[in-house]
């Protein structure tokens, strides 16, 4: 069982310090991980708000109870900490309550063996009802195209992380690439299971139908200011990839999803979910890629199209290219998206027909999640929908830790996926 200290907010008149740490349960002992800071404030009067989020593993179960907050008064350090030992014992009434007879403290260990156990179980099946599409390009940056700085790793080992969800892959790529991606994922699969499960494509980003499109509208002055870290080549290619991915199928697969390459990075993910134990994989390797979530993406779109949906203002969008010229606080993220293969298919016809509506009506390129976002404003009923707050997390370093007070992160999504 864990208690997680969410957040507490420590104010006076000359500071702002933001911390985000966990309070665990150790038998009856209670420590705070970083109450070095607390005691970094000395005697004067600080003001702390304090939310108290609780989560019970018992055998992959969550069991919950409500966020207790701190009543509005201000305490020195020292009072704070007296306060908040009759709290923790009122919160452990309340757990043993709930379940009495059994050993409800886990540890991280434990969850992470239990996530293990999964891949166990699972490591010989083969989920062909689900085909992931993917593609690596590592080179576009500072190209015509646009692209990351330094991706290769990033890319390689997200793709290696995903993997372990057990389902077939298409990844396309520069024809350049294809030997030197069959040979790692051979490496790491072994040649009969890479035989069984990947197919990596060569797609040539100069030759496709979006590519003249592009090229001409960022000579566009009103197009000047699109960021050169992103390839509209790729954001909008992944539609037509997977088009070509359903239309061939190559593993007679009933559902198809996008995942983008990089998803599984620590950016995403806090540290308590990555495998530490090879070091230049060490921010990509993520554990919560098991088995478990293609099944529950399966489940979750039926027979619509699933998007993600994050509740947080990413993008400008003009309100006139919106339903009733009303803005939007929110946005769909294209890193994850799927459903059936024909409602997908048809899913990225309107999304490509959106792109060059705007290019051509309104002189706006648009980002893809912009464009998924529009088209998702104007027919909400044809969409199954998956909610997060901040892509952000514990370990995203102090500045974002205000952005996550109360929020929900992305990477819980994936912790429901496997029951945490």
């Amino acid at each position: 069982m864990d208690i997680i200290l969410k957040s507490y907010n420590i104010r006076n008149t000359n500071q702002n310090v933001f911390i985000n740490d966990e309070l665990k349960i150790d038998s009856i002992c209670y420590k705070l991980n970083n109450e070095g800071v607390l005691q970094l404030i000395k005697n004067e009067i600080i003001e702390i708000d304090l939310d108290l989020i609780i989560k019970i593993n018992d055998i992959g179960k969550i069991k919950s109870i409500e966020p207790i907050k701190l009543d509005e008064k201000k305490y020195t350090p020292t009072q704070f900490l007296e306060f908040l030992s009759p709290l923790l014992n009122e919160i452990q009434d309340k757990i043993l309550s709930l379940s009495p007879t059994t050993n409800i403290l886990k540890s991280q260990e434990d969850i992470i063996n239990n996530i293990k156990n999964i891949f166990e179980q699972s490591k010989n099946v083969i989920n062909y009802n689900l085909t992931f599409v993917t593609c690596f390009y590592d080179d576009l940056f500072e190209t015509e195209f646009g692209g990351r700085v330094s991706p290769a790793r990033k890319y390689l080992y997200g793709i290696e992380s995903a993997l372990k969800m057990n389902t077939p892959y298409v990844i396309f790529t520069w024809e350049k690439d294809l030997r030197r991606l069959e040979e790692y994922y051979i490496s790491i699969l072994g040649e009969e299971e890479f035989t069984k499960r990947i197919k990596i494509i060569p797609y040539d980003l100069y030759d496709t139908p979006i590519r003249e499109i592009i090229k001409t509208e960022k000579n566009n002055p009103k197009n000047k200011d699109i960021p050169g870290d992103r390839s509209h080549d790729v954001m909008f290619g992944k539609f037509l990839m997977l088009q070509r991915a359903i239309n061939e199928n190559f593993f007679s697969s009933e559902n198809f999803f996008w995942i983008d390459a990089g998803l599984s990075s620590s950016s995403l993910f806090p540290d308590k979910y990555l495998d530490k134990t090879i070091s230049e994989k060490q921010w990509n390797l993520c554990y919560l890629f098991t088995p478990k979530v293609p099944e529950e993406l399966i489940k979750l779109c039926s027979d619509k199209v699933l998007l993600v949906k994050c509740n947080s203002i990413g993008y400008w969008i003009d309100p006139n290219h919106l339903p009733n010229s009303v803005g939007v606080s929110h946005y769909i993220i294209g890193g994850i998206f799927g459903g059936k293969k024909t409602q997908v298919y048809e899913y990225c016809n309107i999304i490509l027909d959106s792109f060059f509506y705007h290019i051509k009506e309104n002189s706006s390129m648009y980002f893809e999640e912009v464009i998924m976002t529009i088209v998702y404003e104007f027919n909400k009923d044809r969409y199954n929908v998956i909610e997060f707050d901040s892509w952000h997390h514990e370990d995203s370093g102090d500045w974002a830790q205000p952005h996550i007070i109360n929020k929900k992160n992305f990477y819980r999504i994936f912790e429901k996926f496997n029951n945490i």
